[in-house]
Parts: structure tokens; C-alpha cells; sequence
């Protein structure tokens, strides 16, 4: 009888002690799923699971102790045989042991999953920290370059395209001279294009599309990748429309180049002699009109107003017309002048003679920005209504 209750007090307690590494097992799977990984080893979810693994296995071993403590009271050939009721307690005790062994492994099962994607999840953060911080500063780097330009005339940060109107405005505003070349207009259209220069290699879109091709490979559904494309695609926006900006042909780039060909267009006096068919002088009273080719009709606002004066009793008068514009070097990088904008240095000053009595007279002189061409002095002849 004393075996007996031997054996029974060894499967009670094979019962207690696999339930005791189950509950710990239970334990330590819990906290290697709630475990957080650090680079670079990445252990901590599976150093705790490895321990939860060595409670199972304890839970194991209690439970096999206990499957053959009950053989051994089921063998028969004790005397006395246990009794109907010692042989439930024992079976009891076995399942209790057995269930026990049964929980831990389901314990490691559920956590396994969860620990070693914690894991992979570190590892691969290691591996892609460098990228995804490549991806994050390019896309602040692209959008500081584009959609947060300092404004050189002083005003507030903009995007690229709204400072370069800036710029265009203040171009079209500008009153250039001789003293700075005529060119304090262009300059500023100049300096719009080496901003745009800049600020597209500032944006470093380049660099930005390489971190993203990396991060596609590495982790394809990161949230990264699109907040990367749209940084370059609107980066690339701003910056397109910058450039048609510049390079347009708009009102106010317009006005710019057309003050700076009548800043670098002289105007002087010129001698016009007014005579009849005869070569005669004309006497007083004949007034003198003159148009500037092309520049009369290209730039009517900016070129100053000719006068129209009336001959002197020698038929002789001393008008100011504007000749050629010279030919300034426009700033370096500025943009092309509109095609109609960029006159050479020839003009055709055409007067005309207008008497109260007789037909007009007529006379067109070349001139370039020193002076006419070929003459000192305007001739125009006006016949005479009785032939």
C-alpha cells in the first residue's frame, strides 16, 4: 500500500510541476512577443522564446514521468491492487500533466510566428535604415528646393515658379541705363535662370530616385515609396513651370528687353535740309516728321516721342531722332530675347517734309547707333505743284 501512495504522490507532483513550466512557459512566450527588438542582433523576442522552448520541455519531461508512474500502477501485479479511485486520481494527474505539456507547446506555436517576424522585421530595419533615410531627406531636400526658395528681392519663401514671376516683375519694373549696360532688366531675368540652375540641382531628384529603387527592392510595400514619387513629380512640376516661365515670352519679359533696346538706343540731333525741286532752300514754315524703322513700331512706349519742328527761313532744322540700338552684350545665362525683340544695330530713319502748298517730300537715311550711314546731313526735296 505504501508504494502505492508513493507512485500517487509522484504523479501529483509530475502533475504540479508540468503545470508550473506550462504557466511559465505561458509566461515568457508572452514576453517574447511583447519583446522589442534592437540592431544589431535583433535577439531579444527569441532569447525569451528559447526560454519558453526549455520550460516546454520540462513540461515534457513531467508529463512522460507521469505516463510511466501509471504503468507502473496499471501493471497489475502489485498487491494490494490500487483501488478503482486511486487509479481515476492517478489518471488525472497524468492528463493534467500530459494537457500541461500540450499548453506550452501551444504557447510556443502561437508566439514562434510573431517573435521571428519581430525578428526579421529588425534585422531587415538594420538593412534598410540607411535607405529609408536616404528617401526621408530626399524628399525634405527636394521640397526645400523647390517649394521653399528664399526670395532674392527680400519677399517671402515661395515656391520656385511664384519667386522666378517675382523676378519677371521686378525685370518688367526695372528702368535700365546706360550706366549699368542697359542690362539691369535682362540681369534680373539672368539671375531667374540661375536660380531655377540651382534649384533643380539643389533638389537632388537624382539622388532621391535612386534611394527609391532601392527601398522598391528591399521593402516594396513601404509607405515611402509613394510620398518619394509624388516629392519628384512635384519638385519636377515647380520646376517645369519655372522654366516655361522664363523662357516664355510674356508681357513682362517683354518689357524688359524693350526697355533695354531703347536704353541702348542713342538718340542725337540731326541737320534735315529741306528744298525744292531745284535744290533750293524751302524756306520757314515746312514741318518735319521722322519714324524710327523698326523701332517706331516695335517699341512705341519705351522709344522716346520725336518732335515734329518747322523749318527755319533756310529750310534747315535740327531734330533729335533715335538711331540703331547698340550692340550690349546681353548678361551671361540670361534667356534668348523674344526673336522680334533682338534688332540689329541698323535703322531706317524715314522723315517726311510737310508743306501747306506743295506735295510731301520723302527722304529715308540708314543709320546704325553712331549715326547715319553715308550722310552729315538729311536732304529732302519737295516739287513743285506747277510742273
Amino acid at each position: 500500500m505504501a508504494l502505492i501512495d508513493d507512485i500517487l504522490a509522484q504523479l501529483s507532483t509530475a502533475a504540479t510541476n508540468a503545470t508550473t513550466h506550462k504557466t511559465s512557459t505561458q509566461t515568457k512566450t508572452g514576453q517574447a512577443t511583447a519583446a522589442t527588438d534592437s540592431p544589431p542582433a535583433c535577439l531579444e523576442g527569441l532569447t525569451k522564446l528559447d526560454e519558453a522552448r526549455a520550460e516546454a520541455e520540462l513540461a515534457h519531461d513531467e508529463a512522460g514521468k507521469a505516463k510511466q508512474l501509471l504503468s507502473v500502477l496499471s501493471l497489475g501485479t502489485l498487491i494490494p491492487p490500487p483501488t478503482p479511485a486511486q487509479l481515476t486520481t492517478a489518471t488525472t494527474s497524468r492528463d493534467t500533466a500530459i494537457q500541461a505539456a500540450v499548453d506550452a507547446d501551444a504557447a510556443i506555436a502561437a508566439a514562434e510566428p510573431i517573435v521571428v517576424a519581430a525578428h526579421d522585421a529588425c534585422i531587415l530595419s538594420k538593412l534598410i535604415g540607411p535607405i529609408i533615410d536616404c528617401v526621408t531627406q530626399g524628399i525634405t531636400t527636394a521640397n526645400d528646393a523647390t517649394a521653399n526658395v528664399a526670395d532674392p528681392l527680400g519677399g517671402a519663401a515661395a515656391h520656385l515658379d511664384q519667386i522666378v514671376q517675382r523676378m519677371i516683375d521686378a525685370a518688367a519694373a526695372a528702368n535700365p541705363s546706360p550706366a549699368g549696360s542697359c542690362n539691369e532688366g535682362v540681369q534680373l531675368l539672368a539671375d531667374a535662370v540661375a536660380l531655377i540652375d540651382q534649384k533643380a540641382a539643389d533638389a537632388k531628384l537624382d539622388k532621391l530616385q535612386s534611394c527609391l529603387d532601392e527601398l522598391a527592392v528591399a521593402a516594396p510595400g513601404n509607405a515611402l515609396l509613394g510620398q518619394g514619387q509624388t516629392a519628384i513629380t512635384n519638385a519636377n512640376t515647380i520646376v517645369s513651370q519655372a522654366t516655361a516661365l522664363i523662357n516664355g515670352a510674356g508681357a513682362k519679359i517683354r518689357q524688359a528687353w524693350r526697355k533695354r533696346i531703347a536704353c541702348a538706343t542713342p538718340v542725337v540731333g540731326i541737320s534735315v535740309h529741306v528744298t525744292d525741286e531745284s535744290e533750293d532752300d524751302i524756306g520757314s514754315g515746312v514741318k518735319v516728321a521722322a519714324v524710327n524703322f523698326p523701332l517706331s513700331a516695335l517699341i512705341p512706349a519705351e522709344l522716346p516721342a520725336i518732335p515734329t519742328p518747322s523749318t527755319n527761313s533756310s529750310g534747315r532744322v535740327t531734330m533729335n531722332v533715335p538711331l540703331a540700338p547698340a550692340p550690349i552684350p546681353a548678361p551671361a545665362g540670361a534667356p534668348a530675347a523674344p526673336p522680334d525683340l533682338a534688332p540689329t544695330d541698323v535703322a531706317s530713319l524715314m522723315f517726311t517734309a510737310t508743306h501747306p502748298d506743295r506735295p510731301t517730300g520723302t527722304h529715308t537715311s540708314p543709320a546704325s547707333h553712331a549715326g547715319l550711314i553715308g550722310e552729315v546731313e538729311v536732304h529732302i526735296k519737295i516739287d513743285d505743284t506747277s510742273l
